[in-house]
């Protein structure tokens, strides 16, 4: 069995796919939420809906624009990943339509508007992971050339952005939100029409998360560069911390 790789043979293999899914996209909205309604306290504190020429201390906006990156790319990947070895509501609505028959498990059917949030997602997924070579054309010393070649590398050191800046950031993040919550609603059709059962989700309290979770993506982080190769390595792992 090759770990790297997520196998799809059983009704249960789709049931516990969908449900990883469920559970990390609804954490990660969870805080995405949290992020967002910080930054949109910080504009209205400020009152820069009214002000948009004021402006925003650098290291405050780079603040709030690498959080909300960091959360806005973790969900693309979950929904919109179509890597072979990844995990995403893309790769699992590509094996379940095409198993569903062999396996005579259910799935819901998307709109055709759906479809295309999907794959909204996807590309912006896609866009998110490289910098374009068109950035680079882009620029102003590009077209318009200097007399001489500047051997200077001289790199801007914004102190301060324009108002306009954050709030374009919060209102940009805050429709990929709604667009994430959707498709989260998708999943849990998705979990319904595969279990037959309704997608109850409850979220317990656990007062601390202790340092021994790490062991999970240390697992994860084997499996990839092959130091794991099977179920009995894993479990291995698991039996050592007791």
């Amino acid at each position: 069995m090759n770990l790297k790789n997520y196998s799809f043979n059983t009704k249960e293999d789709f049931i516990e796919y969908l449900r990883h899914l469920i559970i990390v996209s609804v954490n990660s909205i969870k805080s995405y939420e949290i992020q967002l309604h910080s930054l949109d306290k910080f504009i209205q504190k400020e009152g820069l809906i009214d002000n948009p020429k004021a402006t925003v201390e650098a290291d405050i906006y780079e603040e709030y624009k690498a959080m909300l990156s960091y959360s806005s790319s973790y969900l693309l990947n979950i929904i919109g990943d179509q890597a072979e070895f990844g995990t995403s509501y893309q790769n699992y609505r590509k094996n379940v339509e095409k198993k569903s028959k062999e396996l005579q498990i259910d799935y819901c059917e998307i709109s055709e508007e759906e479809k295309a949030e999907l794959n909204r997602v996807t590309t912006a997924r896609d866009w998110s992971s490289h910098i374009p070579a068109s950035l680079i054309h882009s620029t102003k010393r590009n077209v318009i050339k200097e007399k001489e070649i500047r051997y200077l590398i001289d790199i801007p050191d914004f102190q301060y952005y324009e108002a306009e800046w954050i709030i374009s950031l919060f209102d940009q993040n805050n429709r990929r939100l709604d667009c994430f919550k959707k498709i989260l609603e998708l999943m849990k059709n998705d979990y319904t029409a595969v279990t037959k059962s309704p997608c109850n989700i409850v979220q317990f309290k656990v007062p601390v998360r202790t340092i021994s979770d790490l062991i999970i993506p240390k697992i994860s982080w084997d499996i990839q560069s092959k130091k794991i190769k099977t179920r009995d390595e894993i479990k291995n792992e698991y039996l050592k911390g007791k």
